[in-house]
């Protein structure tokens, strides 16, 4: 659908936005992830289906739309290192292996006006999984060296801070070091 594509095209510069650290990363990528959570959670049945909503299996369609929406968040929160984003990406990528291997399942069985809906959800569950999967395992210092290649300082810094939130000498460290940027960004 079109609303999908759009909204995935607004992810896709959100990212590169963080990438770049260009100002209005963070609410696109807000914005972009959780419109999509929304489109998949509220109108799965509708988003996934073929051009005929009756070409499709309803049941997997809201199924596929919950799981697709909790990746969307669970991604959204592992980008701006949000708590409580394993959880949420726990249930995106142990979720669509599972959904996968229905797909798979219903898309042997089914009738020929159904394979364009079935291929469709594949390509789907494809693009979650190279995207949800690799955030699951891969660490917060992983995620900061890529995001700032250039700067290990922030990098162990931020990557304290995010690993052990309770740890009152790291929030400490952590908020000296933004002061200390801002206070040099305005001084330019």
């Amino acid at each position: 659908m079109k609303t999908e594509k759009i909204i995935g095209v607004l992810v896709f510069v959100g990212l590169i936005f963080k990438m770049m650290h260009w100002p209005g990363a963070g609410p696109i990528l807000v914005l972009s992830l959780t419109a999509l959570s929304l489109v998949y959670f509220w109108g799965g049945f509708y988003f996934l289906s073929d051009a005929n909503l009756k070409h499709q299996k309803i049941a997997l369609s809201i199924i596929a739309g919950a799981v697709f929406g909790m990746a969307c968040i669970g991604i959204l929160f592992r980008l701006m290192y949000w708590p409580g984003a394993k959880p949420m990406l726990y249930i995106g990528v142990f979720g669509l292996p599972a959904l996968t291997a229905a797909v798979f399942l219903f898309k042997s069985q089914a009738e020929q006006e159904l394979q364009p809906y079935f291929n469709k959800l594949l390509i789907r569950l494809a693009l979650f999984i190279v995207i949800a999967v690799p955030l699951f395992f891969v660490s917060n210092k992983t995620l900061l060296t890529i995001q700032y290649p250039n700067d290990p300082e922030i990098v162990r810094i931020k990557s304290n801070h995010f690993d052990h939130p309770e740890n009152e000498a790291y929030a400490k460290e952590y908020q000296e070091y933004v002061e200390a940027q801002r206070h040099q960004t305005r001084i330019k």
